[in-house]
C-alpha cells in the first residue's frame, strides 16, 4: 500500500500543477476527518443469495 500510494504521488506531481498541490492536500484532509460511507445501495449489501460453500466441489476434484 505504501508503494502504491507513492506511485500515486508521483502521479500527481508529474501531472497536477503545484499551483493545485494545496487544494489536493486539503481535499484529502477533508475526508480523513469525515468519511463518509461507500455509495452503496442496501440491495447490494443483502445477503439472501445462497452463501458459497467451499466444499461444494470437493468430490469433482482428482486431489482431495
Amino acid at each position: 500500500m505504501k508503494v502504491q500510494m507513492g506511485q500515486i504521488r508521483e502521479a500527481v506531481r508529474s501531472v497536477v500543477p503545484q499551483e493545485m498541490w494545496a487544494e489536493i492536500i486539503r481535499a484529502l484532509d477533508e475526508v480523513e476527518q469525515h468519511p463518509w460511507p461507500l455509495d452503496v445501495e442496501a440491495d447490494a449489501l443483502d445477503d439472501t443469495d445462497d452463501a458459497y460453500d467451499p466444499t461444494e466441489f470437493i468430490d469433482e476434484d482428482d486431489e482431495f
